[in-house]
């Protein structure tokens, strides 16, 4: 987002002629807010005190250069312990921004599913039958879920 505020920046300064420009910037960054929302939502800690990911957003924003590309730093602020090595920690995503792109599915769907599994890996692993014992999932959503993951597997090959 630091790179997309010089840009526009630049694209001021060229007036009229930077309108092209800015259309395409448009089209490359949309979404990106929610998409860093959802990234911070799939790596933080659950804690005892609520931690807002628009908190945590915050505090990214204003850390120089350096303390980005610092590990630690960034596990600290996503509420991971301190460790001595931070490449030997198993950190695994939630899932937030893939279900989060299947077509039609709730927010509160998102997190009831993430709460009862924990982990994308767990959903992923999930039956039909699993998956409609969560909250608000009936067998036609349950199926629906299977089948998006699946056809984005076989896209991505994650």
């Amino acid at each position: 987002m630091r790179i997309v505020e010089e840009i526009q920046r630049q694209i001021y300064e060229l007036g009229n002629d930077g309108r092209l420009v800015r259309m395409q910037l448009e089209e490359l960054i949309g979404g990106l807010e929610k998409e860093e929302l959802l990234i911070i939502k799939d790596y933080m800690v659950p804690t005892k005190k609520k931690q807002m990911p628009e908190k945590i957003l915050e505090k990214l924003e204003v850390l120089e250069y350096e303390e980005l590309s610092n590990e630690s730093v960034i596990a600290k602020l996503l509420g991971y312990e301190n460790f001595d090595n931070y490449d030997e920690v198993g950190v695994y995503t939630k899932g937030y921004r893939i279900l989060n792109k299947i077509p039609r599915m709730p927010s509160n769907i998102v997190e009831n599913l993430i709460s009862s599994f924990k982990s994308f890996q767990h959903i992923l692993a999930a039956d039909i039958e699993s998956l409609d014992d969560v909250e608000g999932i009936g067998e036609v959503r349950a199926t629906s879920i299977k089948q998006s993951l699946k056809r984005m597997q076989d896209q991505f090959m994650f």
